[in-house]
């Protein structure tokens, strides 16, 4: 994941990388998991840094 703001640089190369080696690999932005998540029925729970370039835990809570 990379935050929502402007992705740095090696986020963009890592998400050029994926495509050039599977189909439709890539990375995405927090906002769009939290997004993602709520539509499949989830209650989304950022864990770690947001809004920094460092790699974030995205847990999805289903409530019964």
């Amino acid at each position: 994941m990379v935050s929502d703001s402007k992705p740095p640089l090696y986020a963009t190369l890592a998400a050029l990388s994926m495509l050039v080696w599977s189909a439709g690999g890539g990375e995405y932005a927090v906002g769009e998991c939290h997004t993602w998540l709520r539509e499949a029925g989830f209650r989304p729970e950022t864990v770690g840094p947001e809004n920094t370039a460092d790699d974030v835990l995205i847990i999805g809570h289903k409530d019964s």
